[in-house]
């Protein structure tokens, strides 16, 4: 089971952390006790061994969040460029305004349908073509 990302860099956050205080608290003990320069040496020594190793571990998470961050801006590029798309696309939708006067054509071509027009003269008077007439002529003719 893989533990998440955060929980990684946390957990190495502590252990520096620890580090830092564990070096902290073993100088302070040095200086009460007075140990000699070799003794403090060693232990520092042990400590910066111990900030190496968990600098060493830290790195594979440090490249796994550097590729997450890059992954999100391209997918944030990504985003953007589609918000774009979408709102060119939005611009270019006819209004209602637009559509007013092919709608009344068609509202014109359903009144002569029922006033028992056929379809040439609803091709004729409406200006459309031979398929449109006839599915309106279909649609609109009572039986």
């Amino acid at each position: 089971m893989t533990l998440p990302i955060e929980y990684l860099v946390w957990g190495a956050l502590a252990l520096s952390a620890f580090a830092f205080l564990f070096a902290l608290w073993i100088g302070k003990i040095v200086r009460r006790r007075g140990a000699d320069q070799e003794s403090v040496d060693r232990r520092l020594n042990a400590i910066e061994q111990i900030v190496r190793q968990l600098s060493r571990a830290n790195d594979p998470i440090l490249n796994d969040i550097q590729e997450i961050r890059t992954g999100s801006l391209a997918v944030g590029r990504r985003l953007g460029l589609l918000e774009q798309r979408l709102s060119d696309l939005v611009d270019q939708q006819p209004t209602v305004d637009d559509l007013e006067p092919q709608r009344r054509i068609y509202s014109r071509a359903v009144r002569m349908v029922e006033l028992g027009a056929d379809i040439d003269e609803i091709m004729q008077e409406c200006e459309l073509p031979r398929a449109e007439a006839e599915l309106i002529v279909n649609l609109h003719t009572k039986n």
